[in-house]
């Protein structure tokens, strides 16, 4: 059984796969508090289903792709039994985690946008640097920055773990807090091996 804040079809807002449409999962409950959080009911349980009952939800919005997010969707063990069902029924996933939690038992056909915590979260080092082991060539490490102190520790944190060697990275800017020019012209200007990646979903008005 999983609790679950929400499902619903809308579009993917970030990279990497930005644009898709897709039925979104969001699962009750996370173990981090992070200061510019943007699911401020993130630990809200409006129902509990089944895994064949979600199944059969994505089934019948019948988009391609699966955003499964939080909260932190990997602190439900059933979240793992859930991906692989989807991955059989053909569906693509995308999983949204904080990179506090273990991906060693998800599967590698899955798409991870794992986030980096930086400073101005308050949770700087909650990142389990083992997990880049089972990241493979589609996945993405993400850096929310909001200050020039959280850009220079994610700078530092590349160098450190070598993450250019071993994954894809994005740059976002905190929503309203950091101008995205601004972080452009900091990724352009330092020559930091990173995409820049915007909230989409925010800028037209959708979920």
């Amino acid at each position: 059984m999983i609790a679950i804040s929400e499902i619903l079809e809308t579009l993917i807002g970030e990279e990497p796969c930005c644009g898709y449409p897709c039925t979104l999962i969001r699962i009750s409950g996370c173990n981090l508090d992070c200061e510019w959080c943007d699911t401020p009911r993130k630990n809200d349980e409006n129902e509990v289903f089944s895994i064949d009952d979600i199944v059969k939800r994505v089934e019948k919005n019948d988009r391609e792709w699966v955003l499964l997010t939080g909260g932190e969707p990997l602190l439900c063990d059933d979240s793992i039994e859930l991906m692989r069902m989807l991955i059989e029924k053909g569906f693509k996933i995308l999983l949204e985690t904080n990179g506090s939690m273990p991906l060693d038992k998800v599967p590698k056909t899955v798409v991870k946008s794992v986030d980096f915590k930086v400073p101005s979260s308050g949770h700087a080092g909650s990142f389990l640097p083992w997990n880049l082991v089972h990241m493979n060539a589609h996945d993405y490490v993400k850096f929310v920055v909001a200050d020039n102190k959280d850009i220079d520790y994610a700078i530092e944190q590349i160098k450190n773990h070598r993450l250019e060697n071993r994954t894809n990275i994005l740059f976002s800017p905190v929503y309203g807090v950091m101008d995205p020019a601004y972080l452009a012209k900091i990724i352009l200007e330092k020559r930091i091996p990173a995409r820049l990646s915007l909230q989409i979903h925010k800028m037209i008005g959708i979920k």
